[in-house]
């Protein structure tokens, strides 16, 4: 072993390095202060700055974060963190190393896994993911080669959670774009959509466990199965689960919300999946056995009085009459077959019914639109009305499928494509949903609602330009008022995001002139007249809004906004405790009064209102939320640290909202 002076840290022997990037190494070492030297895992980060205030921020920071990782240590299936320190212009955080071999080895292309194994993986490593949740970290990087089998215990242990890295990124680009590559680090069927945006939630590693066991059920390498980013993949996962032998509609629908486009539509929190996993633990009884040689079952006449045995006069027809009467039976027969007027009888009765209780119960509704396909497999509207109740219903995967099917039905209906389209939009699908309308408008060139639909999902895109083109369009077709007034809306927003602000304040105007009783018109130009620097027009805007909806805490929020702006400080905060008082869940407003009390010199005020935030962040899994709470938290508390040591010391706090 080498001399103390040629250890890192005085201590850590270097063996080999396991993986090295620009922003640091990771490193396998020994540790010379135990007897055998054991192994351990030496994480290095580069530290991206020689400015000293600048690099004794960040080191405060990531000794917080090493910190929280000591904590998480503490759960026997994650590796414990050992040491943190810092040498010239790197930071090392030291912890255990875990000897065995990963999942990548236990997924093997054309092995799948059975259903009753992923279900004993998700109940193996999901209680880890919750434990590190209710510390509010997020994995962030969850792949197969995070997944360790214990050579020893055979548990899996998780490794890497809330990657060090990330703290000096996030300090040294403060309102900039990120370049964080995250396909250098895990790979593209394991990351979330908002992951590509640098925005990792609790629900983004469920995201990918739920990835790694479509994996393992299917046997498909990982090439072969579809990202995040591909338009077309929850049909494609969808068909995937279909030919999995066996298995068991919950787990199918419990995985396709895992993995939703949507972070919304997915499990918020590990413990949810859990639930959801014990509630299928529930002992069916089994149904009682058939019997060998069921009878069979006979048509039975009306009357059921025995037959007697005597013989009977028999009546003697004409035969020309018994041809007639046969040829009509056999005229009311075929039309009776030819038209399936029984199907439709019953049928209609199943929709009927269906539509009658679709409101109060729609399982029974969406059963009755099932009997009633079943009789009339053809009948599009049908198969449209379950599509909607399967979606409100939270599966969206049946209802595509149903509207889908009533698409090929009936191939010339633009409202069918219409309603596709308006499903794609609002499960996250944004390009399907551009698709789709731009089929719809194909099939009808007047459709206003299509025009105006397909700008708010351009819009969406990012492609504001295309989306004004939309809405003049749409609003040069529109009939109904309603929709021109949605559109001038709508319009009034893109213009005022590509800084045409008085564009956006006319279109606005009119949308209000054609809606006078609308508060989100006056909402979006009380929004454009702040950014054209008319704030006590914007003032105005938010007092109409408020007198339209009295009990909508947004406007009060944003008139809140305003006033700040005017350094009306008391009106602002006025208006964000009214805020909270109809929602006391409003994050935003909670955070800014927060920084409003600071402002006021209140730090226990403050310090409660940030501390409610970051717990509310948590709980959204809103991870850049929570840690933008708690960096506020920790500056208010060194500065009343400083203010008791030193009066003279700045305590200057940052006023920048979370909602802008």
């Amino acid at each position: 072993m080498s001399t103390t002076q040629n250890l890192l840290g005085g201590r850590y022997q270097l063996i080999s390095v396991l993986n090295e990037q620009p922003s640091g190494r990771t490193m396998l070492a020994a540790d010379a202060h135990y007897p055998g030297h054991p192994h351990c895992v030496v994480r290095e980060l580069h530290l991206p700055t020689r400015n000293p205030m600048t690099r004794q921020f960040i080191l405060r920071l990531l000794k917080q974060k090493a910190a929280v990782l000591e904590d998480l240590g503490q759960h026997p299936q994650i590796p414990n963190a050992y040491a943190a320190f810092d040498v010239e212009q790197s930071f090392y955080i030291v912890q255990e190393f875990i000897p065995g071999r990963s999942l990548d080895e236990e997924l093997q292309p054309g092995q799948p896994w059975s259903p009753s194994a992923v279900t004993d993986f998700l109940r193996e490593v999901l209680p880890v993911l919750g434990f590190a949740q209710a510390h509010g970290v997020v994995h962030g990087n969850l792949k197969p080669s995070k997944l360790i089998r214990h050579a020893e215990t055979g548990q899996l242990m998780v490794l890497d959670f809330g990657s060090i890295k990330n703290v000096s990124q996030k300090v040294t680009s403060k309102g900039q774009t990120s370049t964080h590559n995250f396909s250098e680090s895990a790979h593209p069927i394991y990351l979330a959509p908002e992951q590509l945006h640098n925005q990792p939630l609790f629900c983004s590693d469920h995201y990918a466990l739920g990835m790694m066991v479509v994996q393992a059920l299917t046997g498909l390498p990982v090439n072969e199965l579809p990202t995040a980013q591909n338009p077309e993949q929850p049909e494609i996962l969808t068909s995937l689960l279909k030919t999995v032998p066996s298995l068991d509609p919950a787990l199918s629908h419990l995985l396709s919300q895992m993995v939703h486009a949507i972070p919304e539509r997915r499990y918020q929190k590990a413990t949810d999946i859990l639930a959801e996993l014990e509630r299928w633990q529930e002992v069916t009884p089994p149904a009682p056995p058939a019997p060998p040689h069921p009878p069979a079952v006979e048509w039975q006449p009306a009357e059921t009085s025995p037959v007697p045995t005597a013989s009977r006069a028999r009546r003697s027809w004409p035969w020309p009459l018994v041809g007639a009467l046969g040829l009509a039976a056999l005229i009311g027969a075929t039309a009776v077959v030819a038209f399936k007027l029984p199907q439709r009888f019953i049928a209609r009765r199943h929709l009927n019914a269906a539509a009658a209780v679709a409101t109060d119960d729609p399982q029974a509704a969406i059963d009755r639109y099932t009997q009633a396909l079943a009789l009339l497999p053809d009948h599009a509207e049908a198969l449209i009305q379950r599509g909607q109740l399967y979606f409100d219903s939270g599966n969206p995967e049946a209802a595509l499928a149903d509207i889908s099917a009533a698409i090929a039905q009936a191939p010339d209906s633009s409202d069918y494509v219409y309603e596709r389209a308006n499903m794609r939009f609002n499960l996250g699908d944004v390009q399907g949903a551009i698709d789709d309308y731009t089929q719809a408008i194909s099939k009808d060139a007047s459709f206003a609602k299509a025009y105006a639909n397909r700008g708010s999902a351009r819009a969406s895109w990012g492609d504001d330009r295309g989306a004004i083109d939309d809405y003049t369009q749409a609003i040069a077709l529109a009939v109904q008022p309603e929709i021109e007034a949605a559109a001038y809306l709508n319009r009034c927003l893109s213009y005022s995001n590509l800084n045409e602000q008085q564009l956006a304040l006319n279109d606005c105007s009119a949308a209000i002139n054609l809606r006078p009783s609308h508060a989100l018109a006056y909402q979006n130009r009380g929004l454009v007249r702040r950014r054209l620097g008319d704030f006590q027009g914007s003032l105005q805007d938010y007092n109409i809004a408020i007198q339209i909806e009295p009990n909508s805490p947004d406007p009060y929020y944003n008139r809140g906004l305003t006033r700040q702006v005017l350094n009306d400080l008391s009106g602002a905060m006025a208006d964000f405790s009214q805020a909270i008082a109809i929602d006391a869940n409003y994050v935003f407003a909670i955070y800014d009064r927060g920084l409003l009390h600071a402002q006021f010199n209140d730090i226990q005020a403050a310090l409660t209102d940030l501390q409610t935030a970051s717990r509310l962040c948590l709980d959204l899994g809103r991870t850049g939320c929570y840690e933008d709470a708690q960096f506020q938290i920790s500056r208010l508390q060194r500065a009343d640290e400083a203010d008791d040591a030193d009066a003279g010391t700045d305590a200057t706090v940052p006023t920048t909202s979370l909602a802008e």
